[in-house]
């Protein structure tokens, strides 16, 4: 499900964008949850408290308080990565809208519904592929959001699962090494042993027994895991374009 939030401070604009994105996902076959905010600081509130950003945020430019660029302009400084698209009544923002980053810019009254529905979709798909980037591991309650490429192993231990990620982050969740193998097998990871799964954009260095990670931790590879986990990393060397001279 993908989270769209609008922002303005008109009720009646937020009721008819409200009113043109659930007609468009019902038309586009797209699932997902709409936010509606009145006010600049009423959405940052609410995201500071519940730490979570939409996928897809409208936002108007002629606001009180904040006005729409500045807003665009917080939440980037904060990492926030939602496609931001401005919904303003005038043109004379545009070019610095683009400058937050911005992925378009509606006029109201004046672009059309055809225009405005391929934004809408254009958005929800660059969205989907920036979710499959990203895991979600979920734990008493408790989920995270992790980038896959700051991934560095999976560890396991009986029935709980850790993942090592960023500089020096961990997360334990409950899950099988075997079911994260077979979703992680095309983004650079490879099964030593029966316990870790490795991400190779962190190998420090590997021979057919041992690798050693960049973050200094040694793992042994296993004898039935030898062969496949060192030929798929022979051949990632290739793609990178990394060459051992011996």
């Amino acid at each position: 499900m993908l989270k769209i939030a609008i922002c303005d401070d008109e009720m009646s604009e937020l009721t008819k964008l409200n009113d043109d994105i659930n007609v468009m996902s019902k038309e586009f076959k797209i699932t997902c949850n709409v936010d509606r905010y009145m006010s600049s600081t009423q959405f940052l509130r609410t995201m500071v408290k519940s730490k979570e950003c939409p996928d897809i945020l409208y936002i108007d430019i002629h606001m009180p308080e904040i006005n729409g660029i500045d807003l665009a302009y917080e939440l980037r400084n904060k990492g926030v990565e939602s496609e931001i698209i401005f919904n303003s009544k005038s043109k004379t923002h545009i070019l610095e809208a683009f400058d937050v980053g911005a992925f378009n810019y509606i006029v109201k009254n004046e672009t059309s519904f055809h225009k405005r529905k391929e934004i809408f979709l254009k958005a929800c798909i660059k969205t989907n592929k920036k979710h499959k980037n990203y895991i979600m591991l979920s734990f008493a309650g408790e989920s995270k959001t992790i980038a896959i490429k700051d991934i560095k192993y999976f560890v396991v231990s009986g029935n709980t699962v850790t993942v090592h990620y960023d500089s020096r982050k961990t997360f334990e969740f409950y899950n099988s090494l075997n079911r994260l193998q077979d979703f992680l097998y095309d983004k650079a990871f490879i099964r030593i042993n029966k316990f870790c799964l490795i991400n190779m954009d962190f190998i420090d260095g590997y021979s057919c027994n041992d690798l050693v990670m960049k973050d200094g931790r040694k793992f042994h590879v296993g004898r039935a895991y030898k062969k496949d986990s060192y030929c798929r990393f022979q051949l990632y060397l290739q793609k990178k374009e990394i060459y051992k001279i011996c």
